[in-house]
């Protein structure tokens, strides 16, 4: 053979191995790991936040803490209205947080997980309206969509048949299909709507699977199999065939009253609810006190179970032979033995007429669910005490345990800020749901610190009585203004404190400083040793001292018990927000006239400057709004104003400026003109951008279109005011923003959540980064190759708030070696679009490409390295191997094929195999079209 022989057959052996590697790497991924079967969201760790409004917040400049206030009264894990719990009480952080709307009901899936159902539309950040599914990991199954159109009371899982009853009139499948289905319906457990379709005149709140029937309880009246149907009196109570389109049976018992509750016990429902009577096929109506047992047989024979209770039943749970009874009542009764008082809780045999059993913790609150399991009864309701059998009074928030045979209270304690309405047991994990935020955290009575990272910290004054709305800190103190009627120093009791107090910085501990306002104290602002205060106020009572008229605007002493200055300026309606220099006061709010220092009235309209010198002098500053303002920031000469108006007074005529606008401080306003569609509650100036959070939810600049804001924006400050990118979305109104840190903002307010770029959100509180660089684009991928170039594509990064401006691409031989910039073609220099062409490359080689992206805040990450791509031989070659067939195991991967159909009219010599990923090529023989890489690391993927 010639040596030129041997190199066009060498040239043939390289190009069957590019082309069948290509082929391979888009015919499959070599897997040595099982595949998943399901898809899910990934589980996120909960935020750990307040579970309710912030209004308000100060930095101390000295130590870095940041002081909030608002309406919350627990600061911790945020669960949202479900959370998973271990069965020692240990919350499960990795449960997707279930956000707009409560979960009334759970069942355990049968592996591990649980179905919900409620009034909810989101589940762990994606949306699934009133069901979803929770898998074992704690993460949503993200394919499993089937939903409801309203709320989600009862759940029943039979084999793969999950049915589900509620308010709802249709129901959608995974797929996206809606049908109609009058408060019942059935699921497979795909998400599938299946034929089932029995519809009932009023809401569900129970259901139960025996057999081949399936069991209803609600507020009903009437009941029909298929929509246009022929109607059937089933009152509170019904049973339909578990199959087909789930045809009504005559199973017919009536209760007088809604049906809450359900057990079954062979061949015994046991019911409860508010009724009074239970009427059986054919019968008259016999007295059953809010409690009953049925036969499912085809009469609906009642039973002669009948204790009572005096309230109503909402929940029922059975062990052996008693009954476990939870709902709103105070005394019990059975037969014999008489009445006895059991609070919300109870317990009664099985047996003959229901003896009152001795088990009688009792509870200051209701019971709306019960579970039983590793020998206790697991108990939610809406309350915060109980008394164990025998045992002292115990602090237990919506949730708590009981031990089966003795009452005993155990040690189960998830602590819920909110109703606990359902609990679920699947494997080793309780699910709780209900209307509650968050289980566990710290008491917080609408004040808190938190250090410079962001933690929480132990200092925990509260108040009560009203809102807290205004924050600052001087002299080591946190002042606090609002309308609240009392205050709590750290670890005290409550003292009287009308609508100001101050709490010592380092310890929360009230200090003596307590002017009574007869009025709300909506803003505050210190200067030197004063703290000014603006509100609804219109006296001020010092301690000692008799009160002295303040018309919404004062100074106080931020020493001693507050003294009141002698500084006045009168404002004739209520004052909203405070800017201080050291030489001037700033105010705005709805008011239209002042009076300084005991002078004259002057108009003043929505804003007004005053000399904090002396006793208090106007200043010339005089812009005029037509409406409140509730925003305003000073910055170098400007002062820019956010609130309700639609019009400003300038230069001696009524404009249009909606919401928005900037006015110099010797009174001119400038051409700045954003327009949002509701009022602005807060602005930050930092550089050129203005940072602009209220109750908006879009933003028109001047001469643009209207663009969706929510609640956030950010626009330029120069000229009109054009609308930046930045547009993290919040789903609550923003009450602050202001710095965090160099590169990023604190933003508090009443929302649950804000998503975006650099985003790290609890409710109420967030931190948000002010620029952001792009994330690293996708792996090269070939779109075309030449005998000497290369041209070559990538995935755009996901966006940032700031558009990618070029791309930047680096190439090497070897996929870990060192990656340059290549010397020629469209790829050498900075690259505008996703795509380029490098040139000037030798035939029939491999190379390694990656990327990174460039925006107006730095560079991305490089992406991952490209697979090898390989120029074209100089010549023709053959076809492409067919029959690929790749065979994974513990740690080889074989591979086999057929030849191409095709030689390209030479020889064929060889082949080449390639792990792309990690740069592995193989030169099996010719006749062997088939090759088995071994000594592999197994549960890795490879290309």
């Amino acid at each position: 053979m010639t040596s030129q022989n041997q190199a066009d057959q060498g040239t043939l052996l390289r190009r069957i191995g590019s082309i069948f590697s290509l082929i391979a790497l888009l015919a499959t991924f070599f897997v040595l790991m099982p595949a998943t079967p399901v898809a899910a969201a990934v589980p996120t760790v909960l935020s750990i936040g307040p579970n309710g409004a912030v209004t308000t917040t100060a930095v101390d400049a000295t130590t870095g803490t940041t002081y909030v206030g608002g309406s919350f009264t627990r600061w911790g894990a945020q669960t949202g209205s479900g959370a998973g719990v271990a069965l020692n009480g240990t919350l499960r952080a990795s449960f997707p947080k279930v956000a707009g709307g409560s979960v009334m009901v759970s069942i355990s899936d049968g592996a591990g997980g649980f179905y919900i159902g409620g009034s909810f539309t989101s589940v762990g950040g994606e949306t699934h309206t009133r069901l979803a599914r929770i898998l074992r990991n704690g993460a949503v199954d993200s394919e499993w969509r089937a939903g409801a159109s309203d709320t989600v009371r009862a759940l029943a899982l039979s084999g793969s048949t999950l049915y589900v009853g509620g308010s709802f009139t249709s129901v959608t499948s995974s797929s996206g299909t809606s049908s109609s289905r009058a408060r019942l319906a059935a699921f497979s457990t795909a998400g599938a709507v299946l034929a089932w379709a029995p519809n009932v005149s009023d809401t569900v709140a129970a259901i139960a699977v025996s057999g081949d029937a399936v069991y209803v309880g609600g507020s009903f009246k009437t009941t029909w199999t298929t929509p246009g149907g022929t109607a059937s009196s089933r009152r509170h109570l019904a049973a339909f065939d578990a199959v087909g389109a789930g045809t009504v049976r005559t199973w017919a018992p009536a209760a007088g009253a809604p049906v809450n509750a359900m057990v079954l016990s062979g061949t015994t429902l046991y019911v409860g609810g508010s009724f009074s009577t239970i009427t059986a096929v054919g019968g008259t109506a016999a007295v059953r006190g809010r409690l009953a047992a049925i036969s499912i047989d085809d009469d609906g024979t009642l039973g002669t179970w009948s204790p009572s209770v005096d309230g109503s039943v909402s929940a029922l749970a059975l062990n052996s032979t008693t009954v476990y009874i939870g709902g709103s009542f105070t005394t019990m009764t059975g037969r014999p033995g008489g009445t006895k008082a059991r609070t919300s809780i109870g317990a009664v045999g099985t047996a003959g007429f229901g003896i009152v059993r001795e088990w009688s913790p009792s509870l200051n609150g209701d019971v709306s669910t019960l579970n039983i399991t590793n020998g206790s009864v697991h108990v939610g309701g809406s309350f915060t005490s109980v008394t164990p059998v025998g045992g002292p009074v115990s602090t237990r928030n919506r949730a708590a345990a009981f031990a089966l045979g003795s009452g005993e209270l155990g040690a189960w304690n998830p602590d819920a800020d909110g109703v606990v309405s359902t609990i679920a047991v699947s494997g080793s994990s309780i699910y709780l749901g209900g209307a509650f935020a968050m289980l566990g955290g710290s008491v917080r009575g609408g004040l808190a610190a938190l250090d410079p990272t962001g933690a929480l910290t132990s200092w925990a004054p509260s108040v009560s009585g009203g809102a807290i709305r205004a924050l600052t800190v001087a002299d080591s103190k946190v002042f606090v203004g609002g309308a609240f009627t009392s205050a709590s120093g750290q670890g005290a009791s409550a003292s009287v404190r009308y609508r100001a107090a101050a709490f010592a910085a380092d310890t929360g501990a009230l200090t003596s400083w307590a002017p009574t306002f007869d009025g709300g104290v909506s803003a505050l602002a210190v200067v030197g040793s004063t703290i000014y205060a603006a509100g609804e106020f219109s006296t001020i009572t010092p301690v000692g001292s008799s009160a002295v008229t303040r018309n919404r605007l004062a100074a106080i002493s931020t020493t001693g018990t507050g003294t009141v200055s002698s500084w006045v300026a009168n404002l004739n309606d209520t004052a909203t927000t405070l800017v201080a220099t050291d030489t001037l006061i700033y105010v705005g709010g709805a008011f239209t006239q002042i009076a300084v220092g005991g002078g004259s009235w002057t108009t003043r309209n929505r804003v007004a400057a005053v000399n904090l010198a002396g006793n208090g002098s106007l200043a010339s500053w005089a812009p005029g709004f037509n409406s409140t303002i509730t925003a305003l920031t000073l910055s170098g000469s400007t002062v820019y104003v956010g609130g309700h108006f639609s019009q400003i007074y300038s230069n001696g005529s009524w404009v249009n400026r909606t919401r928005l606008a900037s006015v110099s401080t010797d009174g001119n306003f400038t051409t700045w003109a954003p327009t949002p569609n509701d009022r602005v509650d807060s602005i930050l100036i930092n550089g050129t951008t203005a940072y602009l959070g209220g109750a908006f939810t879009n933003i028109t600049p001047s001469g643009g279109s209207t663009t969706p804001r929510s609640y956030l924006a950010a626009v330029s400050t120069s000229g009109a005011g054009s609308l930046l990118p930045w547009a993290p979305v919040s789903d609550g109104v923003v009450a602050s923003v202001s710095m965090f840190s160099a590169d990023s903002l604190r933003v508090i307010g009443s929302f649950n959540a804000i998503s975006g770029t650099g985003v790290v959100s609890r409710a109420g509180i967030a931190e948000i980064s002010v620029d952001g660089q792009p994330s690293a684009p996708g792996a090269p991928t070939l779109v075309a190759a030449g005998v000497d170039n290369l041209t070559i594509t990538w995935a755009p990064p996901s966006s940032t708030w700031n558009p990618v401006t070029s791309y930047e691409v680096t190439m090497s031989t070897t996929r870990n070696g060192s990656y340059a910039t290549p010397a020629a073609g469209t790829c050498a220099a900075a690259v505008e679009t996703n795509t380029c062409v490098v040139t000037g490359l030798r035939p029939n080689t491999r190379y390694f490409f990656k990327v990174l992206a460039n925006n107006i805040d730095g560079d991305s990450p490089e992406s991952m390295p490209s697979t090898f791509l390989r120029t074209s031989v100089a010549g023709g070659g053959p076809g492409m191997p067919t029959n690929v067939l790749v065979t994974p195991g513990d740690t080889t991967i074989g591979v086999a094929w057929d030849a191409p159909t095709s030689d390209g009219g030479r020889t064929i010599t060889g082949y080449e195999v390639c792990l792309t990923d990690i740069d592995t090529c193989q030169p099996p023989a010719a006749s062997a079209r088939s090759y088995t890489f071994t000594g592999l690391t197994n549960g890795v993927s490879h290309q």
